[in-house]
């Protein structure tokens, strides 16, 4: 048996950078990290957090699992047990804790680490016998408000549970498995599609697609392995991504139906293999390349439940260019930025492209360094999370993965119809404003309503 511990990373503005995307599984020594159940209950500590009085921290660690388990096409099934006032890892609880004074001694003096996830597993078949989750009060302030200089409890928890459930950390910059976090966070809350192949994948349904193929080194019939496979749909949306084992062959499980483009990318960057817990071979002498090319790439058309054979495809010789994208644009639809996509050895000449009817891109500025562009996202841009790339004048191209995420505006609270009620709770009240989805959740000093009715986007229902 053998303990693993696996960690988020404080990084500050531009500090942190990645090249490439892709859910990944935790592989220890040729092993795949694996529970033997589906069902998986977790404990919380009763201390909380010395940083929050009103227990918000509560529904914030439900949720955060919750959208694990309500990953469509995945079997995941995490459910809350006892709280426990052992503080202890390694046994047979699982639990959450906010470690206040480094008793568990996983938080040394200027680690940086915000939260931690040991996981103890069999050498013999990978089997996760025990999984824990600890936060790092000694360091770091935590809430669920977004005050300035804390991190939120919700993010930083989605991020450690995707390790409990065995899952690495992913180079995607939007994904919620991007090993990096900043203060007042919060997009990690809802996982992108990108975590979701990852939920299936550990813990896949019945009748899900199955999409494979074979990757070979430039100018080589060997396979090349640790590449990443990415799938994006035709209309820009990525969808999901893997690694190849070391055959160079690939799998990605559960894409819905639609029709795809398909790429790899090498793993490097500030996103590199020294940011995995896996010790799997990684290979980065190689570079970008679609099936079918760049500017005319291979179409691959996708039935619901089907299993679809993506043949071989031989990875372009590596270049010297190279992107290091650390950050996600947020847009709302029919708003503009400027995105900065940075890098090195950029030839002169070098532009920014969306390959996406979604996004617009304009005034692109270049150096050896960066690439710029005001990118804007057209009035009725698909929420989700999109690729760009910058393209050298010889066609040659970088990834920037999952560099600009669209999203919902966020709700704004209006009106409440009564603003005192019973502290038995039981009655029911109307909140007015804009912007709300099915699905919300409403606390109450901290507490959260059990029964909260979508009417329309202006208006919920909520008991107390």
């Amino acid at each position: 048996m053998r303990i693993k511990y696996i960690a988020t990373t404080v990084v500050c503005a531009l500090l942190g950078v990645a090249a490439t995307q892709a859910y990944i599984r935790i592989t220890l020594g040729g092993k795949t990290l694996n529970w033997s159940s589906n069902t998986i209950s977790y404990n919380i500590h009763t201390a909380g957090s010395d940083d929050i009085s009103d227990n918000s921290h509560i529904p914030a660690i439900e949720h955060a699992f919750q959208s694990w388990s309500d990953v469509s096409g995945s079997n995941i099934n995490l459910v809350r047990g006892a709280d426990t006032a052992s503080g202890s890892t390694g046994g047979s609880g699982h639990t959450i804790t906010f470690d206040e004074t480094n008793s568990s001694g996983f938080f040394p003096s200027g680690s940086g680490i915000v939260a931690i996830t040991p996981i103890t597993y069999m050498l013999a078949d990978g089997r996760i016998t025990d999984a824990d989750i600890l936060f790092n009060g000694n360091q770091f302030t935590f809430s669920t408000d977004q005050t300035p200089g804390t991190f939120d409890v919700q993010d930083i928890l989605a991020h450690e549970v995707g390790h409990f459930i065995g899952l690495d950390h992913s180079p995607v910059v939007s994904g919620t498995m991007w090993p990096y976090v900043s203060q007042t966070q919060w997009l990690h809350r809802s996982l992108s599609q990108d975590d979701e192949a990852g939920a299936i994948a550990v813990a896949t349904g019945s009748g899900q697609t199955k999409v494979t193929g074979t990757i070979r080194k430039p100018g080589s019939t060997s396979g090349l392995a640790g590449a990443i496979v990415s799938a994006s749909l035709t209309d820009g949306r990525f969808i999901a991504s893997t690694t190849t084992n070391s055959n160079g062959n690939f799998t990605l499980r559960g894409m819905p139906a639609g029709d795809y483009y398909i790429h790899i990318d090498p793993l490097e960057g500030g996103m590199s293999s020294a940011n995995l817990t896996s010790n799997s071979s990684i290979s980065t002498a190689f570079a970008p390349t679609f099936y079918g090319g760049f500017d005319n790439p291979t179409l691959f058309s996708l039935t619901p439940g089907a299993q679809l054979g993506c043949g071989v495809l031989t990875a372009n010789a590596d270049i010297a260019m190279r992107e290091s994208a650390s950050s996600t644009t947020l847009l709302q639809q029919g708003t503009s930025s400027l995105v900065t996509i940075y890098g090195s050895s950029i030839p002169v000449g070098a532009t920014m492209v969306a390959k996406t009817n979604e996004l617009s891109i304009s005034n692109i500025t270049s150096n050896s360094s960066y690439v710029r562009a005001t990118v804007t996202a057209n009035s009725a841009a698909m929420v989700a999370s999109y690729n760009l790339y910058i393209k050298a004048p010889n066609g040659d191209f970088e990834t920037a993965p999952g560099v600009v995420e669209v999203i919902q505006p966020a709700p704004n609270l209006a009106a409440v119809s009564q603003f005192k009620v019973s502290t038995a709770g039981g009655e029911t009240i109307t909140l007015s404003g804009t912007n709300f989805q099915d699905g919300a959740f409403v606390l109450f000093g901290g507490y959260e309503s059990d029964e909260v009715t979508f009417i329309d986007s202006n208006t919920l229902s909520v008991v107390t």
